[in-house]
């Protein structure tokens, strides 16, 4: 009996652990897309598209090298977990379910570290490096800062399905770059309730600005989890996927004249839904996106990592004020079609030296501006804004 009960304790242990690890990632996860959309949205005028999981991750990574207040800004900033074993394992579990290429699904997140050569990076950081993120490490010339965007873009295109290109631009890039650090991720998702392309036919979409566009409109009646509040219609495309995962595009649509009461942090924050018959009409559409991070996180209070006087990544490499981060880029891509859904985003961290009968089914009619974003197991992996489809 004694050896019973402590194995129902181990499980039941370990049970809670990882529902708290995870819980941590989600809880980050979604602050820190509410505030990445806050900053976009104040910026971006029409569509965009970011992925702030590929931003967390790579920013993870970079956060393994921090020490000292620069740690704690970007943890804090960026919504990772303060305590390492909870984020050593949350993001490791996390990164390794991701591993799915099947017919039904291909969700891809890769890591890449390079750095220059005969530069040391701490032997303690690589193996964070490789086996929390499961990152692959390359030396490389900075120097020759065109042939190394080259090599750098070239792997990112490659998994990324070719959708990101010209990621690092090799002005950014010289023979004071010490360290790059890249997250790659991808997407390829069929709905479970597919658009029939019969279906699809012309219609108008009342832009942002007020104006008429003509595009293309996909229409499906089905069930759906859906929801309904006085400022906003809620509703949840599921994709097809293996085993037990949660992967879905929910859509979000401010009612007429109610935009301006949208508040950021219910667009991200799961409704209640309920099941529903829903006529769904929805514009074919496809966007790509650049983003330079340093201004949002800098907004978000991460501060010090960029500046040469306070900036401390020894925990990478060298002591404090050696290493700064000079720039985090991201590029996105996003296409959605009658079949499904497409999306990629490659983030860029560069170190220097000094995302019976039937009632009549609810209308949800996409055909004015709308937030959205793609979940995985409550983890939002892409967030954006469509404001005009036709561009």
């Amino acid at each position: 009996m004694k050896l019973n009960l402590f194995l129902l304790l181990t499980i039941t242990l370990l049970f809670y652990n990882a529902n708290a690890q995870t819980q941590a990632l989600i809880n980050g996860n979604t602050k820190f897309t509410t505030d990445v959309y806050k900053s976009l949205i104040s910026t971006e005028k029409g569509n965009f598209l970011v992925s702030p999981f590929s931003a967390q991750v790579v920013l993870a990574l970079a956060s393994e090298g921090c020490i000292g207040e620069s740690f704690d800004q970007l943890t804090k900033g960026v919504g990772i977990p303060t305590n390492s074993n909870i984020r050593h394992q949350a993001y490791q579990q996390l990164l390794q379910s991701f591993n799915q290429d099947s017919e039904l699904l291909k969700l891809l997140s890769a890591n890449k570290i390079y750095v220059q050569n005969n530069f040391t990076i701490k032997q303690a950081f690589q193996n964070i490096a490789r086996q929390v993120y499961y990152s692959d490490i390359k030396n490389i010339n900075f120097a020759e800062n065109v042939n190394a965007a080259e090599v750098i873009n070239q792997w990112v295109e490659e998994h990324t399905n070719n959708k990101i290109q010209n990621l690092i631009s090799s002005d950014s890039l010289s023979a004071l770059t010490r360290v790059v650090l890249i997250n790659a991720l991808y997407f390829l998702g069929n709905w479970t309730q597919k658009f029939e392309v019969k279906k699809t036919a012309i219609g108008d979409f009342t832009t942002i600005s007020g104006s008429n566009v003509s595009v293309s409109f996909m229409t499906n009646d089905g069930n759906y989890n859906y929801k309904e509040t006085k400022i906003a219609q809620f509703i949840e495309l599921p994709y097809q996927h293996d085993g037990n995962q949660s992967v879905s595009m929910i859509i979000v649509l401010p009612k007429q004249g109610k935009s301006g009461c949208m508040n950021v942090q219910s667009i991200f924050r799961r409704p209640t839904f309920t099941q529903n018959r829903v006529r769904v009409i929805l514009p074919k559409f496809s966007i790509q996106t650049s983003i330079e991070f340093t201004p949002i996180l800098q907004s978000l209070g991460v501060t010090d990592i960029f500046n040469k006087e306070t900036a401390d990544l020894s925990g990478m490499a060298g002591n404090k004020g050696q290493l700064i981060v000079s720039k985090v880029v991201q590029k996105t891509f996003i296409n959605v079609t009658e079949s499904g859904t497409e999306a990629a985003a490659a983030t860029g961290v560069i170190v220097g030296t000094t995302s019976v009968q039937l009632p009549p089914p609810i209308t949800f009619d996409a055909s004015r501006p709308f937030m959205y974003y793609i979940q995985y197991n409550s983890i939002i992996l892409f967030s954006g804004r469509v404001s005009d489809p036709s561009k």
